[in-house]
């Protein structure tokens, strides 16, 4: 059976950006949450498809399921839902009224891949991971030949030499990859992440061996919930490494150029031999913000003048900003 496809739709769209982005972290995997900017007649939905909208007269054009938001509490019945409500209030009842139950499974490993550039795929691995972050204990690891994250001070021009993810490919056991892991990654606010390789040739010399091994210890590692791998690059070994990952998220970037892109890799899957990737990847937009300076980092991942008022002070109830922070670089991932 096909995934079932929520497309989200209100007049306010900030409003379903942020229920399409929480909903997609808490997310059945039988389910796939997106943001549909406009409901048009000539919108393909298929018969399994759910469209979540406030507007009545374009809901009721539509063949598929239709679940109405409404602005009344005493409104709401088996096909429609109060709209002013918590998050997560308005994720059971739509899991309800779609009729999935039980808990949801929360995925180990995550890859986020994108065959465009820019910084998208690295908004969307933060945006999941701060996501996460807030009830579970994530790790954000970069496997991009253009990096942004450093274990030193603060730089739009970073030099020298960190020790990063390449450690942890050098690991021949279960014990060797705990201790190093521990020893490498550093605190991002409510999340934790390691650095990047040093040179960019060191992608290329990961053999498809030292992946599916740094996969199976990342599976097994106990140090963290969920691990999030933000790829940049195809190589040899991506595929695999994609293929060891319970959700695949690619940023659903606008145009018919990325569209072909997409187009390509999904080939690419097939060619490959490779379409469980197929199955499990996801088109998901980006709604976190861009980086534009040190006060934006500050403000999202200490919490400076952030959403929840820490000033600093993370999730886990305890001051995390260090001394030592993290090169920002713009223009790139």
């Amino acid at each position: 059976m096909s995934r079932i496809r929520v497309f989200m739709c209100t007049k306010n769209q900030k409003y379903s950006e942020r229920i399409v982005r929480y909903a997609t972290a808490r997310t059945h995997p039988d389910i796939q949450f997106q943001l549909l900017t406009e409901i048009r007649d000539q919108t393909e939905f298929r018969e399994n498809d759910v469209v979540v909208s406030d507007d009545y007269k374009k809901l009721n054009q539509l063949e598929c399921h239709r679940i109405l938001m409404v602005r009344q509490r005493e409104e709401e019945n088996e096909e429609q839902i109060f709209m002013y409500q918590d998050r997560e209030s308005i994720y059971q009842s739509l899991m309800k009224k779609i009729g999935i139950h039980g808990e949801v499974e929360i995925p180990k490993v995550m890859c986020v891949f994108s065959p465009e550039g820019g910084d998208e795929k690295t908004r969307l691995a933060l945006q999941y991971a701060m996501e996460y972050g807030k009830t579970k204990k994530v790790l954000y690891i970069s496997l991009c030949g253009f990096p942004v994250f450093f274990r030193r001070e603060v730089s739009l021009t970073p030099e020298g030499i960190w020790q990063g993810v390449s450690e942890l490919f050098l690991c021949t056991s279960q014990k060797e990859f705990d201790d190093r892991l521990k020893e490498i990654s550093f605190s991002m606010g409510r999340i934790d992440m390691v650095s990047p390789v040093e040179y960019y040739k060191d992608l290329l010399d990961f053999s498809r061996k030292e992946v599916n091994q740094f996969t199976q210890y990342v599976k097994q590692q106990e140090l963290y919930d969920v691990v999030i791998v933000e790829m940049g690059q195809l190589f040899e070994y991506s595929f695999d490494l994609m293929c060891c990952a319970q959700r695949v998220l690619v940023p659903k970037e606008p145009g018919f150029l990325a569209e072909v892109r997409r187009h390509v890799f999904r080939e690419y899957c097939r060619r490959e031999g490779k379409e469980e990737i197929l199955d499990r990847m996801e088109l998901v937009p980006v709604s976190f913000p861009q980086l534009e300076n040190l006060d934006e980092v500050n403000r999202i991942f200490f919490g400076e003048e952030g959403e929840d008022g820490s000033g600093g002070t993370s999730s886990k109830g305890k001051n995390t900003k260090p001394c030592i922070g993290a090169n920002i670089i713009r223009g790139g991932t």
